[in-house]
C-alpha cells in the first residue's frame, strides 16, 4: 500500500529519516557514525543546508532540515 503524500511547505523545517533495508543496523562501529557525520557536514557546506538537529541511531537517522530541496539533491547524488 503506498504512503500518503506528504505536505511540503516552503520555509518550514522538515523531519527527514533514513534507515537500513529491513531495519538492518547501518552503524556498527564508531567509525561508521563519524563517516556519516563527515558526509553530512560536507553536504551541509556544499548545499548550504540548515540542519537544526540530528539523531543517529544504530539502524536509522533523524534530522531536522530547513531546506528540503538541497538535501534531496545531495542524497540523490550519493551512495548510502
Amino acid at each position: 500500500m503506498p504512503r500518503i503524500a506528504r505536505i511540503v511547505a516552503a520555509d518550514y523545517p522538515h523531519h527527514i529519516t533514513q534507515r537500513g533495508n529491513y531495519r538492518q543496523t547501518v552503524f556498527t562501529r564508531d567509525e561508521d557514525y563519524r563517516f556519516y557525520l563527515e558526509r553530512l557536514n560536507e553536504y551541509r557546506n556544499r548545499y548550504k543546508l540548515s540542519i537544526l538537529s540530528y539523531c543517529l541511531m544504530p539502524n536509522h537517522v533523524h534530522f531536522l532540515n530547513g531546506r528540503i530541496n538541497s538535501i534531496v539533491k545531495a542524497r540523490e547524488n550519493s551512495i548510502v
